[in-house]
């Protein structure tokens, strides 16, 4: 505010004449007058006031004394002197016709207003004679008293005194013109505050400061149009920033204005303005329609840049922010991205016509992306939500195909078997999935399970392709059950359905043969072995044709048709058959049937001298053996029968080789070794087969050896051991092992142990034990089982050690005696007699080596496995995972790719999906962070079924989305974990994960504010 120094004009009175006589008083009063009047001039109001005050106690001069009254006043408030308001008043009270007094109220009001007393400024100003100030004056005076009401709140009264202040000529026109025009925009009379302002901006002072308020008036008036033309002529931001104020509202009520009239390219370059020199976090809203703006230009990732930042809250912009996401990610056809987005809308409530279009259209995304088994549950959520949707009828479409190609099984049926009238399409679709759910079941050893999807799968037999696998697969499984009628009928009805197309009609024929052989029926089981290798005879595909050969060999060397039986396995060993070593022991036998016992020979020898692993390789010792004994080429036969004693301990060999190499001895008159050899089995086999004729034998060599008395001591044990059906002890034994195989296993336990102490001596006491020890193991008993195993292989008296080495193994697996469970695994693998143990045998030692970190060897079980097993897609995708985790054990992430992607490439079970998590973890650590996505984005639709490792593969996209400073995905997909997953784990775990990434986004606000530039036009 402009200061103010009041001055008196000093006026001497001409006197008419001169009064002939003076007395001394007269001059001195006035000597004293005029002093004080030069002091006044001078602006020395304290000693002014001291010389009138002075001249007022001795003065006479009426006129002047009056005159002194009012300077008195005057320097007083000059002074700032407490009492000059009441002497102002005073005068004027008593003085009121008096010139002076006139202005007296003027010089107060300007007094107080300079001292900010805006109470006593404006009251003493509105009390002055107008009439008697000059035009300055009265312009002064009514803004003076405007400005006072307007600090005191007085709004109207402001506006109607700078309205009488806006004088053309006065110095306070343009101060007037600008406060007038600022009330009437606070007051929304925004017609009254352009003009005001148009006129305060004519002067230097105000030209550059009411341009915001002039932008806003026309802005508030709807005026878009005329915002734009006035703020195009501050466009030049260097200059404006250095005398504009608030040059950055300018810009942005430029920028809605350019918004709101749809000139979207005006709008992108005005918020690009507003942004530059805002110097302040911009807000939600506007950059909602920053991202907006871009999206109508189709500046794609411009429009994605701004809305993400919006979409991270929750409220109505950021439901619209992400609904337009997902549209522009469509567009650039991320479709992961879009869907994140479309979901994010749809989880938001505030308009539900977004939330339904952005429900559909993240079903849809999901569908078009092939991720079937997301497709289905939004779209039954869909379906439920908006049940009068006009997009209805495409949802069911959608939902139909979606069952047709998902991979989410048990949820799909579920679903289906909700509907009441299927489509043609659904029905199809449940034949679909209840046949996978069935092969899952199969893989995983659920033959009971997966018989009744078969069955599911058969009710609708729309796809005739999907009907022939069902029916075989049924088949396959009653057959690994050992219901082998009930499985040929099932092959049989593959016949029936005379899709000769298919491989499984093909397959049929060797699981028919497998099902006839298996029930000793050879003759039919022939008949389908020789269709299976006579189809596959040419076929590329060759499937289980090596098998099948031999198989067939079998029948008709079972059926004595031995030439046909040799040629076939004279084919076996032609085409380099992986079982050639069987081929040639076969080959042995049937010619020792033939009665050529060289050529017999010469087949064993082959086995023995070429395949020393082969599991044949200890009965084409004992054949051959037994083959010189029947020759009586007894001392060649006793070296044989004695190699398999010493060398095979394991053999199930070792008793027939005592009994035969006995009989050697005793026709070679050796008795003393023939008893030897009798003597042991009867002490150490006397349950086996030949316990018989040891006895017999026994009997025999001692009564040559004159040792008659000694026999009856041995009848007495093989009697002990061998009771009759109907003996008390067989019977107690029977009953106890019908608990077991009833799963009554605690009952078992006990009826077991009372029949070891019932019955101490008994050979079948190491056949109850071996129960024993089973239904600890199957109560998970694991120290308690592993004691009696650990008896039972110490003993060695049972014809079931199989089970014991494994059983052993698996529970030192459990355990973590890695070591231990390795070695019982080899002896399992030592002593194989089927595809079955032997695999199982692998697999044992394939895990104990993985444990062990010895790779080497854990890599020759997993390669067996693989090259030789051909038992179960179970172990042969665990056994390629396995090369995988080794692989990445030695930091060779190269192969463990290439392994990693053989696993998930052939298998849907749990090894595939943690395969497919793995991939996606390898090149998440190589920083590979979009190759990791791409990975672990199939894993929902393939692998959905396995809740643990689908939440983990969910942790790591969010994970591979942080590290790309995708904050919203990020957000986006721990919620999604949060309310779908029910792994409590997984749950906890996105928990942490999204206070991490919130805590990120504040982070990433604050940088935000400190990376803008800081600079705002003019004064604010």
């Amino acid at each position: 505010m402009k200061k103010y120094i009041f001055s008196i004009a000093i006026l001497f009175t001409a006197l008419g004449s001169l009064v002939a006589q003076n007395t001394f008083q007269q001059e001195d009063e006035n000597r004293l007058f005029r002093f004080g009047l030069e002091l006044l001039d001078k602006q020395k109001y304290s000693a002014a006031r001291e010389q009138f005050e002075r001249f007022l106690d001795s003065g006479t001069d009426k006129v002047k004394m009056t005159e002194a009254e009012y300077y008195v006043a005057f320097c007083a408030l000059n002074l700032d002197n407490a009492d000059g308001p009441d002497l102002i008043a005073k005068f004027v009270d008593k003085h009121p016709n008096n010139p002076k007094a006139a202005k007296a109220y003027y010089q107060l009001g300007i007094i107080a207003f300079k001292s900010a007393d805006y109470t006593n400024a404006g009251s003493y100003l509105k009390k002055a004679k107008f009439s008697a100030l000059n035009e300055q004056e009265v312009a002064e005076a009514y803004f003076k008293i405007a400005y006072s009401a307007y600090y005191l709140g007085s709004t109207q009264e402001a506006v109607e005194y700078f309205d009488l202040a806006k004088r053309e000529n006065s110095e306070y026109y343009a101060e007037a013109n600008y406060y007038s025009g600022y009330l009437a925009y606070y007051e929304k009379n925004y017609d009254k505050a352009i003009v005001d302002l148009k006129r305060a901006g004519e002067s230097d002072k105000y030209k550059y400061r009411i341009p915001v308020m002039l932008t806003g008036a026309y802005f508030q008036q709807g005026r878009y149009g005329e915002v734009l033309s006035y703020v195009n002529k501050f466009k030049d931001v260097q200059l404006e920033l250095t005398r504009t104020d608030y040059l950055y509202q300018l810009y942005q009520m430029a920028a809605e204005s350019a918004f709101a009239l749809q000139r979207y390219d005006d709008a992108i370059e005005f918020y690009g303005l507003y942004r530059q020199t805002a110097g302040e976090t911009i807000s939600d809203q506007t950059l909602y329609r920053i991202g907006y703006s871009h999206y109508a230009v189709g500046d794609n990732q411009e429009a994605i840049e701004n809305f993400k930042r919006v979409a991270l809250q929750e409220d109505t912009l950021s439901q619209y922010a992400s609904y337009y996401l997902g549209q522009l990610y469509v567009q650039d056809q991320n479709f992961l991205f879009a869907a994140s987005a479309f979901d994010q809308a749809s989880k938001l409530p505030y308009n539900k016509e977004i939330q339904e279009e952005a429900s559909f259209n993240f079903a849809k995304v999901n569908y078009s992306t092939q991720k079937y088994s997301v497709a289905i549950t939004s779209l039954d959520r869909f379906i439920g939500q908006f049940p009068n949707s006009p997009y209805i009828p495409e949802a069911n479409n959608l939902l139909s195909e979606a069952f047709l190609n998902t991979n989410d099984f048990s949820r799909a049926i579920t679903f289906i078997e909700r509907i009441e009238n299927k489509t043609p399409r659904v029905k199809e679709a449940y034949q679909k999935v209840t046949f996978f759910k069935g092969t899952e079941h199969f893989n995983a050893g659920q033959y009971d399970q997966a018989v009744k999807l078969f069955d599911k799968s058969l009710t609708y037999t729309t796809d005739r392709d999907i009907q022939t696998a069902s029916l075989f697969w049924k088949a396959e499984a009653l057959a690994t059950m050992r219901q082998y009628d009930r499985a040929k009928q099932a092959y049989q009805r593959v016949f029936q359905t005379r899709n000769r197309e298919s491989e499984y009609y093909t397959k049929a024929n060797y699981g028919l043969g497998y099902a006839y052989y298996n029930t000793r029926d050879y003759q039919n089981a022939r008949i389908y072995f020789k269709r299976y290798v006579d189809v596959l005879e040419s076929a590329q595909n060759r499937m289980n044709y090596d098998d099948a050969i031999l198989r067939l060999a079998d029948c008709y060397y079972v059926d004595k048709e031995y030439a046909t039986a040799v040629a076939y396995y004279d084919r076996a060993i032609q085409n380099n058959n992986p079982n050639v070593d069987y081929a040639y022991f076969q080959k042995g036998v049937v010619r020792d049937f033939q009665e050529r016992s060289e050529e017999a020979i010469k087949e064993l020898e082959v086995v023995i001298n070429r395949y020393s692993n082969s599991i044949y390789y200890d009965d084409a010792i004992y054949k051959k053996a037994q083959i010189q004994l029947e020759n009586k080429d007894y001392r060649e036969s006793i070296v044989g029968f004695t190699r398999i004693i010493e060398n095979q301990k394991q053999s199930l060999f070792i008793p027939y080789a005592y009994e035969s190499r006995a009989l050697a001895y005793f026709n070679l008159k050796e008795l003393d070794r023939a008893e030897a050899d009798y003597k042991t089995i009867l002490d150490n086999y006397v349950t086996s087969r030949v316990a018989n004729s040891a006895l017999l034998g026994l009997q025999n060599t001692l009564k040559l050896n004159e040792k008659v008395l000694e026999f009856d001591q041995y009848l007495s044990k093989y009697k002990s051991a061998n009771p009759e059906n109907e003996a008390l002890e067989n019977i107690e034994l029977e009953s106890a092992k019908n608990l077991y195989f009833g799963q009554e296993y605690e009952a078992a336990i006990g009826a077991f142990a009372a029949y070891e102490r019932n019955y101490p001596e008994s050979p079948l006491r190491h056949q109850a034990k071996f129960y024993r020890a089973e239904s600890m193991f199957r109560l998970n008993q694991v120290d308690q089982a592993l004691a009696l195993y650990y008896e039972l292989d110490r003993e060695s008296q049972i014809n079931d050690m199989d089970v014991v080495f494994q059983r052993i193994g698996q529970l030192q697996l459990r355990k973590g005696d890695f070591t231990e469970a390795a070695n019982y695994f080899t002896k399992l693998e030592s002593i194989s007699r089927s595809k079955r143990q032997e695999n199982d045998a692998w697999a044992g030692l394939l895990e104990a080596y993985f444990k062990l970190s010895d790779f080497e060897k854990m890599r020759v079980y997993a390669n067996n496995i693989i090259e030789k097993g051909n038992v179960s897609a179970d172990a042969t995708n665990k056994a390629q995972l396995y090369l995988a985790k080794a692989s990445i054990a030695k930091g060779n992430f190269q192969a463990a790719i290439d392994e990693l992607l053989t696993t998930v490439n052939t298998s849907t079970d749990v090894y595939g999906a943690e395969a497919q998590y793995l991939l996606g973890e390898i090149f998440y650590k190589q920083t590979q962070y979009q190759q990791s996505l791409n990975t672990l984005f199939d894993f929902n639709d393939k692998y959905s079924g396995y809740d643990q490792w689908l939440g983990k593969a969910f942790l790591l996209i969010a994970d591979n989305y942080i590290a790309l400073n995708e904050l919203f995905q990020a957000k986006a997909t721990v919620n999604s974990i949060i309310e779908y997953s029910e792994v409590e784990d997984v749950v906890t775990q996105a928990k942490a994960k999204l206070v991490e990434i919130e805590r990120l986004e504040e982070m990433q606000k604050q940088q935000e504010v400190a990376d803008t530039t800081q600079i705002k036009g003019g004064n604010e």
